[in-house]
């Protein structure tokens, strides 16, 4: 989030992002979004005079690993098998779980316009030769499920949703120039999957982080949450 920071509309507090970041209650390593807004606030991190934040969270909650390698090594009736677990499961709970996310954000920064962000198409058609187009179809209309339900639930709470596959359009993992890390010899390698460095300028143009000034939390596909005076967040 330097980049950002570099912003001259943007104070950017503290970095709290944490890879594996789910939104609700689980019993992994990584902190869950709730436990990284209660840090965040008893640090004056988020507060009264937080006027953003952004969070992109849930990926994590349904075990979107799983149906990203299913797609990546398996058949596609198994990469459908998996991503229809997928969906079913952000179906069934995280709409409840990301208002409550986004409410306890609104509780904590009163002042705050809360920016809930949508994920990226991670691959481009071109990936692999073309090999796995059918799969990687699945897996992004998987993406768009989870997006949806992500918009629908920052409706619900007052929460602003903030579409980005249209600005990753053209630029996944195998695409002449992707704008997501990849290291094909190790899939869980922990960059993957995130925006490259060259990206970050680019995967939330200046004028939108202008448009909500100047706090943020995101949560991106591994899950993390880091706040900006501006603040960030991420799961």
């Amino acid at each position: 989030m330097d980049v950002l920071d570099a912003l001259d509309d943007i104070d950017l507090a503290v970095n709290a992002a944490c890879a594996g970041a789910t939104a609700a209650a689980t019993t992994a390593v990584a902190p869950t979004v709730p436990e990284q807004i209660t840090v965040a606030s008893d640090a004056g991190d988020l507060d009264s005079e937080t006027d953003l934040v952004t969070i992109t969270a849930g990926a994590n909650d349904v075990n979107f690993i799983n149906a990203l390698l299913a797609c990546l090594t398996r058949s596609e009736a198994e990469c459908r098998t998996a991503v229809d677990a997928a969906e079913a499961l952000a179906q069934s709970v995280l709409p409840a779980v990301l208002a409550q996310d986004y409410g306890a954000i609104q509780t904590k920064a009163p002042n705050a316009t809360i920016a809930a962000l949508g994920y990226p198409h991670l691959f481009a058609p071109e990936f692999a030769g073309g090999a796995l187009v059918e799969n990687i179809e699945i897996f992004n209309a998987g993406t768009d499920t989870l997006n949806k339900i992500i918009r629908d639930a920052a409706k619900s709470s007052g929460a602003v949703y903030v579409e980005v596959t249209d600005d990753f359009a053209g630029h996944g993992i195998g695409a002449e120039d992707p704008w997501i890390n990849f290291n094909p010899a190790d899939p869980l390698f922990g960059s993957n999957f995130h925006p490259t460095a060259e990206a970050m300028p680019r995967d939330m143009p200046q004028q939108s982080w202008r448009k909500w000034r100047s706090a943020s939390w995101r949560t991106d596909g591994s899950g993390q949450t880091l706040p900006l005076k501006s603040q960030e967040a991420s799961a």
